[in-house]
């Protein structure tokens, strides 16, 4: 178990990262901006503690700027080349806005992978939402929360049983496509918040806290806060595994805290 790390919390700020959805206030802290037509995205390269093989937590605060049109995908978290190989995905699909969590077992050529979906209808332009997707690997039970409750989704594609997540060297992107090329499948958004951890939840029961708990501290992969860019540098306050920004993207008044 690690100890906590200090300066989780800026000074009007709670981070109640794992916690319920805090209070609607003034906006405070920051988020980073990500504009598809600029083909604005953050990678963090191939860290060895995003590439996770069992348990998966993906959290993430997200105000979408638009939707992706007929066929294209807003990427949010890509570890992934996209062509061949994957290992674990969360992107929006296409204008009927389904929100998908794809993940790659054995070799990661899809012969062996389960990917669930949302159409998520309600979804809003300019509204935040705090989306949290969760994987037992030892089952394959994967589960969404948005805003806090669970929402039932769909078996989108299934085959094959293995347990163990590809864990094939690859980008891990945040907001951006593997294909540069494909900005048709950048993400515009803002992404604040955005944690990944060696766990899974079954359920958003956690009370609010200043700090996540010891147990999320020690399965934490990586925790960006999105509040400071130094130059293009986005700092992972887990791991050091600092985000890179391309294409230039800036940071605004982030989630409500």
């Amino acid at each position: 178990m690690i100890a906590p790390i200090p300066k989780l919390i800026r000074a009007t700020r709670t981070l109640n990262i794992l916690g319920a959805i805090p209070p609607w206030e003034a906006p405070t802290g920051q988020a980073i901006k990500l504009v598809k037509a600029s083909s604005q995205y953050l990678t963090v390269g191939d860290p060895t503690e995003l590439a996770i093989t069992s348990d998966l937590t993906i959290q993430f605060d997200v105000k979408f700027s638009a939707f992706p049109g007929g066929g294209q995908v807003a990427a949010l978290v890509m570890r992934s080349d996209r062509s061949v190989k994957r290992c674990y995905e969360v992107f929006l699909y296409d204008s009927s806005k389904r929100l998908y969590f794809d993940v790659d077992f054995g070799d990661g050529s899809h012969a062996d992978q389960r990917n669930h979906y949302y159409i998520w209808g309600a979804a809003t332009l300019g509204v935040w939402y705090r989306i949290r997707m969760s994987l037992d690997a030892s089952t394959r039970t994967m589960k969404l929360f948005i805003d806090g409750v669970l929402t039932s989704w769909s078996t989108g594609s299934s085959s094959g049983s293995g347990t163990t997540i590809n864990s094939e060297a690859m980008d891990v992107m945040f907001g951006g496509h593997p294909a540069p090329s494909t900005v048709g499948n950048f993400a515009d958004c803002i992404l604040d918040n955005l944690l990944i951890a060696n766990t899974y939840t079954a359920t958003f029961t956690e009370s609010a806290t200043e700090t996540p708990d010891d147990t999320y501290l020690a399965n934490m992969a990586g925790l960006w806060l999105m509040d400071e860019m130094d130059g293009t540098t986005l700092v992972d306050a887990i791991n050091g595994n600092d985000a890179t920004a391309v294409g230039s993207p800036e940071l605004v008044e982030g989630f409500n805290a």
